[in-house]
């Protein structure tokens, strides 16, 4: 990704996480209401804002919510005075990008298995 003059901030399952006694991975971010991890099928959001410490708690929450409800956040909040764009990445391969980052986001090689949707207004 191309960008200057921003923050752009990523929650993900794939470093911080152990394998249980069950063989499941857990990972770090957890879901509020059942205190488990985190499972929308969501393996990444990143965010793109200028304010880091709202990306970062963006980053977060958005992960928890799964992805209609994120894009539905993103359509709700996207007039407003911290704007922000996003990326997520499920675990069946596909890139949900809202569509200002279309342009500064290129996939590389090895991941050109996933499937890109753009998300718009």
């Amino acid at each position: 990704m191309r960008l200057a003059d921003c923050a752009i901030v990523t929650s993900g399952n794939y470093e911080r996480y152990f394998i249980g006694e069950d063989n499941k991975r857990y990972w770090h971010i957890l879901d509020g209401k059942t205190g488990k991890p985190a499972d929308k099928h969501i393996n990444s959001v990143t965010i793109v804002t200028k304010q880091g410490k709202l990306g970062d708690a963006l980053s977060t929450a958005l992960f928890v919510m799964g992805v209609d409800e994120a894009i539905n956040y993103w359509k709700q909040n996207k007039d407003e005075n911290d704007a922000f764009e996003m990326i997520l990445i499920t675990d069946d391969k596909k890139i949900y990008i809202t569509e200002n980052l279309v342009d500064s986001f290129t996939l590389q090689d090895k991941d050109k298995d996933y499937h890109m949707v753009v998300v718009t207004l």
